[in-house]
C-alpha cells in the first residue's frame, strides 16, 4: 500500500464532505493501522496469528495472576508492519505476545478463589504483551488452567483509521466552525461528521478489506461500538496508543458481541515498557 497516497485521497475525502476547515482538522487524525486478514489462500507472511502457541524468548515465564495463568490471544510478527510504526515503537520488537486474564469454566468452584482475586478491567495485571525475538523465539503451549485456542494464521494488510464518529472523544476537539451553533453539533461534533459523510464513508470503508465487521487490527483507532471502551476513560490529556483490537466471533466473546482493546500510554511503548498496557472490552 502506497500510504503517502491513501493519506491524500483520505484528505480529499475528508475535504470533499466536510469542507476545507473541518475536513482538514479530521484528516490531520488520520492513523495508519494493519488489519489481521485470515490467511485464506495458503500465502502467509511471516507468524502472525490468533491462538495456539506463544513465542517467547527461552526461559521467559508464562504470564500469570496470583497464580493463574493468562491467556494467549495472538502473536504478531513485527516485521510485517511498515515503517510508520517506528514512529510508536522506535526499538522495535520481533514478535509481541498477547494475553489477557480468561477465567472460564464458571461450574468450577476451585477457580471461585481466583475470580475473587481478580483486580478488574483497566489494570495492567490482568493482560500482558511480551515481546520476543523473532529468531530465538520459541513455541510454548499454555499451561493447565489457561483457556486455548486454536491457532488460526494471519497476514498483515496496512490501511488508514479514523476516529469513531459516534463515540471517541477526540472528536470533541474539533473546531466546527459555524455549525457549532447548531447546538446537538456542538456538543457532540461526531453527530455532524457523521452526518456529512453519509454513505460516502461506508463506501470508502467497503473498498478496504480490513474494515469488515469481524475485522481485527494492530495499532490505528478502535472501533468503540455503544459502550465503553478504555480509551473514553484513561487520563485526560495524555497520549496513548490503541494497540491490538479483537472482535468478538467464534472463539472469543468480548461483552455483548464487542471487542477487546489494548491500549498503552506513548511514551512508555516509546521507551519500549510493556508493563503499563490494559484491556478492556467495548460492547456493542
Amino acid at each position: 500500500m502506497d500510504l503517502d497516497a491513501a493519506v491524500r485521497e483520505l484528505g480529499d475525502l475528508c475535504v470533499s464532505h466536510l469542507g476545507e476547515h473541518i475536513g482538514r482538522q479530521l484528516a490531520a487524525l488520520a492513523r495508519p493501522t494493519a488489519a489481521l486478514v485470515p490467511v485464506a489462500d495458503g500465502v502467509r507472511t511471516g507468524r502472525s496469528r490468533l491462538g495456539g502457541a506463544a513465542l517467547l524468548d527461552p526461559g521467559t515465564a508464562w504470564p500469570e495472576y496470583e497464580g493463574y495463568p493468562l491467556s494467549l490471544l495472538a502473536v504478531i510478527d513485527m516485521a510485517h508492519l511498515g515503517s510508520w510504526v517506528d514512529a510508536r515503537l522506535p526499538d522495535r520488537p520481533g514478535l509481541l505476545n498477547f494475553f489477557f486474564l480468561e477465567i472460564d469454566d464458571p461450574d468450577d468452584q476451585s477457580r471461585e478463589p481466583y475470580r475473587a482475586a481478580l483486580p478488574g478491567l483497566r489494570n495492567p495485571l490482568t493482560c500482558r504483551v511480551v515481546p520476543a525475538d523473532a529468531g530465538r523465539a520459541e513455541e510454548v503451549q499454555a499451561p493447565p488452567l489457561a483457556a486455548s485456542f486454536s491457532s488460526r494464521p494471519l497476514n498483515l494488510v496496512t490501511g488508514l483509521t479514523l476516529p469513531d464518529f459516534a463515540d471517541d472523544p477526540v472528536l470533541q476537539d474539533l473546531d466546527l466552525g459555524v455549525h457549532a451553533e447548531a447546538g446537538v453539533y456542538g456538543a457532540w461534533p461526531g453527530l455532524f461528521v457523521d452526518e456529512k459523510f453519509g454513505a460516502a464513508w461506508d463506501d470508502y470503508l467497503a473498498g478496504q478489506p480490513l474494515f469488515d465487521e469481524h475485522a481485527n487490527r494492530v495499532f490505528g483507532w478502535p472501533r468503540l461500538g455503544a459502550g465503553s471502551c478504555l480509551l473514553t476513560s484513561l487520563e485526560a490529556g495524555k497520549e496513548y496508543v490503541h494497540l491490538l483490537e479483537l472482535a468478538s466471533d467464534r472463539e472469543f466473546q468480548w461483552g455483548d458481541g464487542g471487542s477487546l482493546h489494548f491500549v498503552s500510554p506513548a511514551g512508555a511503548l516509546r521507551d519500549g515498557d510493556f508493563s503499563r498496557v490494559v484491556a478492556d472490552a467495548s460492547s456493542w
